[in-house]
């Protein structure tokens, strides 16, 4: 309750400036200020203090786009957040023995030839013990290599039906959108049954898919139409009045596309819902609120849920680098959360000797982390599992930064409900 599926329009319509010029300048102008203050602020490599008496270095090498425009929105950020999630943490113990993290840092420039330049850098420059990549092409150009080292690979973005038994040190604790949809496509079935026209829009390459192929399957499973557009994957935002041209022309209900194009499809007449995991406050200028109550939906890792271990640290981030911290780069410490969890589970950091019991924990342990409880899972979907997951919340914009949580899924009811939609 509390919200209304389509409000009257109450906004004004933007005077003297163009959807397509004011983002222009948004865009160039964050780009900008995000990538200087991060060059500036972030370090190649943190971690903390090295030469601790009785304390022992972990080596965690991430692959993340530090160059190109997902650089300046998602990889330079994460690096930030990474290093001080790492200082926060500092010193903890495994099996009686007290360790450190040393992070490493390789632009992987999201997509595959960065991938396997930062992967072996990581592996054989570097000699870490672990690995993070950022972007689905990274992570599959990078996990040969890894697999040749027998080094865990943490991958992002891909779909689950990618990670199986023959990748068995490839595991996925961002980005697993298989996990992430699943609670609003279930709620929407149930609550409005009167909607059925799906467009989804997205890049046309292997991260694309891995957001888009579980979209579709939820349809499937629902009885939903649905249509795909793809876009080229080029790097650069693209002119969106075409794209939502394309879209509008199919008459949907329900949209998936960039929050950019918002205020696009509310000027060509849209008064369907959008659903959405990344939705930023101040990123692509000030959402319209107005438009925005009640008919934008936020699920999966949407930092606006109800965590406040990520709420805080969001906070502190702020306080101390004076940028807001974008929901997806808020995700990515994650895996340093919870794959130190892991290895206090399995009483053992030793990669070299116990690499077995640590995966095997992993595939099996329940831990905690600041989005609540997380595990890897989806053996039936795979046959592996090795999908991370969490919570799931369903929150819909209520107003101006308000999120309202219409429904909270634990870790096991989230998964069950994807793996009954693949084992159909």
């Amino acid at each position: 309750g509390g919200f209304t599926l389509k409000s009257p329009a109450t906004c004004k319509r933007i005077k003297n400036l163009t959807w397509r010029s004011r983002m222009k300048k948004w865009l160039s102008v964050a780009a900008v200020v995000v990538l200087c203050l991060s060059l500036v602020i972030g370090a190649a490599c943190g971690g903390g203090k090295t030469g601790e008496e009785g304390v022992k270095e972990l080596k965690f090498g991430f692959g993340l786009p530090l160059s190109v425009l997902v650089g300046a929105v998602v990889g330079l950020p994460a690096r930030d957040a990474l290093n001080m999630a790492n200082e926060e943490m500092g010193v903890f113990e495994v099996g009686g023995q007290k360790y450190r993290w040393k992070l490493f840092f390789e632009d992987n420039k999201f997509n595959s030839a960065g991938g396997v330049a930062s992967a072996t850098k990581l592996i054989f420059e570097d000699h870490v013990d672990f690995m993070f990549q950022l972007g689905a092409d990274a992570t599959m150009a990078a996990y040969p290599y890894c697999h040749e080292r027998k080094v865990i690979l943490d991958g992002s973005g891909l779909p689950a039906t990618m990670l199986g038994p023959d990748k068995p040190y490839l595991f996925q604790t961002n980005g697993t959108w298989d996990y992430y949809w699943p609670n609003f496509f279930d709620w929407v079935s149930r609550e409005h049954p009167e909607l059925h026209k799906v467009v989804c829009v997205s890049s046309d390459d292997l991260m694309g898919h891995g957001v888009l192929d579980p979209i579709n399957k939820n349809c499937d499973y629902y009885g939903l139409d649905y249509t795909n557009i793809w876009i080229p994957p080029t790097g650069i935002t693209p002119e969106w009045y075409p794209i939502v041209t394309k879209v509008m022309s199919h008459d949907p209900d329900i949209v998936y596309i960039s929050q950019q194009a918002y205020d696009a499809m509310w000027e060509m007449g849209y008064k369907g819902i959008f659903f959405e995991t990344d939705f930023e406050e101040e990123l692509w200028g000030e959402p319209n609120w107005d438009k925005a109550a009640g008919h934008v939906y936020l699920t999966g890792l949407a930092a606006q849920g109800p965590w406040p271990e990520v709420k805080a640290f969001r906070e502190r981030y702020k306080e101390r680098y004076g940028l807001t911290l974008m929901t997806y780069a808020a995700g990515i410490p994650m895996s340093l959360w919870a794959w130190t969890a892991i290895l206090q589970e399995a009483g053992t950091a030793d990669f070299e000797n116990d690499l077995d019991k640590i995966m095997e924990t992993a595939e099996t342990a329940v831990v905690d982390c600041p989005y609540g409880q997380f595990m890897y899972t989806g053996e039936v979907i795979n046959g592996i599992g090795h999908c991370g997951t969490v919570e799931s919340t369903l929150n819909v914009v209520s107003g101006p930064r308000q999120y309202e949580l219409i429904r909270l899924l634990t870790v096991e009811e989230n998964a069950a409900m994807t793996h009954k939609i693949y084992s159909r």
